[in-house]
């Protein structure tokens, strides 16, 4: 079911229009936020998604997207305008943010993601290598030799990154900070 054209042009209060011009005048906040920020501003002027679209260089489906979920947040704003007038700023970033999205699932298993975790924290010299601390690629190396399994064959140094970081693990910063700590430095 279509909506009617009326109920898609958002009334804002002095208050959020301010903010979102705020936004759409800006150079230094990010595209996304200066794009969905123009797009509620021409929808409250009633121009077309068509229009507004060559106006703001997005694809129409993108600007009746957006113009939805801002008509849809309209109410919300111009109440928090009115009660809690220093949460709007906060709040109109909310709703120009994108929905979270929860993106591809983790290539590697649980089992495969903890041996690496065991592997980077414990000594390189452990699986037979002559350096002293991990580098990502002779961390990839002996994660490789260690698994085996045809999915950890592919896995590259970034991938082992991603993985360490996920739970804040850099062990080539660790032991660095160590052996300048026991040296003195």
């Amino acid at each position: 079911m279509k909506r009617q054209k009326a109920q898609m042009v958002p009334v804002f209060e002095k208050t959020v229009e301010k903010v979102f011009e705020k936004y759409a005048k800006s150079r230094k906040y990010p595209a996304y936020l200066i794009k969905r920020s123009q797009i509620a501003l021409y929808a409250a002027k009633d121009i077309s998604n068509q229009d507004i679209s060559d106006l703001v260089g997005l694809h129409p489906n993108s600007v009746g997207k957006w113009r939805k979920r801002i008509v849809d947040g309209t109410p919300l704003l111009n109440t928090i305008s009115r009660t809690a007038p220093k949460a709007i700023d906060k709040t109109v970033r909310a709703l120009l943010s994108d929905e979270y999205r929860s993106g591809t699932p983790p290539t590697y298993s649980s089992h495969d993601r903890d041996t690496i975790k065991l592997i980077a924290c414990n000594n390189p010299r452990d699986y037979g290598y002559t350096i002293s601390h991990w580098s990502l690629s002779f961390l990839r190396e002996a994660v490789i030799k260690e698994i085996g399994t045809e999915e950890i064959k592919n896995i590259s140094t970034g991938g082992i990154y991603n993985i360490l970081c996920h739970d804040n693990l850099r062990p080539w910063e660790i032991l660095d900070a160590l052996q300048r700590e026991v040296r003195g430095l």
